[in-house]
């Protein structure tokens, strides 16, 4: 995976956050058996983060529909 513009969504914060998830899920795909543990837990850490911070966004914000997105955020979290 690699980032790449056509991500964007022009709101300058989220755009961040993606473009860090985009590198973690790289990191994830180019690292070592040896690296694994360590790379999938910075996927959580980075994944717990980003959904808390982007649930609190749509709710501030009355984003449509919020109860989808946060729910598919918390089954995301969960597979990992």
């Amino acid at each position: 995976m690699q980032w790449q513009d056509s991500l964007l969504l022009g709101y300058t914060p989220m755009d961040a956050v993606h473009e860090e998830f985009v590198h973690c899920v790289a990191a994830l795909q180019r690292g070592t058996d040896a690296d694994f543990a360590d790379l999938i837990a910075e996927l959580e850490r980075h994944a717990v983060e980003h959904f808390e911070q982007a649930d609190r966004w749509m709710e501030s914000t009355a984003f449509p529909p919020p109860d989808c997105h946060i729910n598919g955020h918390a089954a995301l979290v969960k597979s990992v």
